[in-house]
């Protein structure tokens, strides 16, 4: 708030007209383009929780009138679902070198994206058993979330048995031994390293197309969701928390339908008919 409205603010004087001209300054800047709604919503959700915690906490005598104001709101837009068409899929497989083709097999057959490749542990596959066992990276502390098990194309399956690391912690390593995913110091600076998605980007340039490595997994979802067999597995397969009442306490995982599902997919792709 005090960025938007000036620094010298006293937290105690806060008011309605701060909370106006917030709301104003929030959509100057999205109709400027500096900020997308989303954002911008998730800024004033932020601010009323803080004129919440002043009121709360007695630094403000009164919360301002209009901070409930259904005048007040910034519409979130849904972000455009972006995915491959197969055939662009075929493309960029069959262009691309060993190790992103099997980067590009766990996306399209688990889900995943390059922080789920990058934290994949040993122990998450069973070999015999050709299944992969996951919770996604970003939510592996979240109980809600459940733990899924993928049945694994054959394809994928023999790459990563090709591939994988002698590393007790990581099933996957780059070239040169480190990790997928992470940070280091160059010059002084610290640097993220994503070698995945540098890879990725390159080859889908090389091939002029455009679209990103987190789009692959959702090109697999959409065509799993436009299936009425398997509509609604969709969210299974990209190991979301479960929304409905049912699903956080009745239903389990239902991983025969996930691998039918899986399957399906595989016979779409059609990757084993590639160079």
């Amino acid at each position: 708030m005090q960025r938007k409205l000036g620094p010298g603010l006293d937290a105690s004087a806060v008011g309605g007209k701060h909370v106006d001209d917030l709301h104003q300054a929030l959509l100057q800047d999205c109709e400027g383009k500096r900020f997308t709604k989303t954002y911008a919503a998730d800024i004033f959700k932020t601010a009323k929780m803080f004129i919440r915690w002043l009121h709360e906490t007695d630094v403000l005598t009164q919360l301002p009138k209009n901070l409930t104001s259904r005048a007040l709101r910034i519409t979130r837009v849904p972000p455009v679902i972006k995915t491959y068409p197969v055939e662009q899929i075929r493309e960029l497989f069959a262009a691309a070198p060993e190790d992103l083709k099997l980067y590009i097999l766990l996306a399209l057959n688990c889900g995943m994206t390059q922080v789920d490749i990058s934290t994949l542990k040993p122990e998450s596959v069973d070999w015999e058993a050709g299944t992969l066992t996951r919770k996604r990276g970003k939510t592996i502390h979240f109980e809600r979330v459940p733990t899924v098990t993928y049945k694994l194309w054959g394809i994928t399956l023999r790459l990563l048995k090709k591939l994988r690391s002698d590393d007790p912690n990581h099933l996957l390593l780059s070239s040169n031994g480190k990790t997928l995913r992470g940070e280091e110091l160059r010059n002084g600076k610290l640097v993220r390293r994503d070698p995945i998605r540098v890879a990725f980007q390159r080859l889908r340039k090389s091939l002029g197309r455009s679209g990103d490595f987190k789009s692959l997994k959702k090109t697999s979802a959409s065509l799993l969701r436009d299936n009425v067999e398997f509509n609604g597995i969709e969210a299974v397969f990209l190991d979301h928390a479960p929304k409905s009442m049912s699903d956080r306490h009745y239903a389990t995982v239902p991983t025969a339908l996930l691998a039918k599902g899986l399957k399906w997919l595989e016979t779409v792709y059609d990757l084993t008919s590639l160079p």
